[in-house]
């Protein structure tokens, strides 16, 4: 969607919608806001029927809970020694 102008909530806004394809599982429609005879929204919409696909994701790992791991101060504090003194207040 992209809003090309601002719009007027005390005027009508005028919705053009073309249906660029129907398909078996896809459809596409194309969307057009008008206000006094001026675009304010180009927009275009695509839509499928639920279906089982492939899956891409792997379950999530057992990680421990952020609040249980060591602050970023408290890291930078036990390595302290092993940075350079000239880096060491960055």
């Amino acid at each position: 969607a992209y809003f090309m102008r601002p719009g007027d909530e005390n005027y009508p806004i005028i919705y053009r919608v073309v249906r660029d394809f129907d398909g078996r599982s896809f459809a596409n429609r194309r969307i057009i806001a008008m206000q006094g005879g001026q675009p304010i929204l180009n927009m275009t919409a695509s839509f499928q029927l639920p279906a089982d696909g492939l899956h891409h994701q792997f379950d999530m790992p057992d990680v421990p809970d952020p609040d249980s791991l060591v602050s970023e101060r408290d890291l930078r504090e036990a390595i302290r020694d092993e940075v350079p003194e000239k880096f060491r207040r960055f």
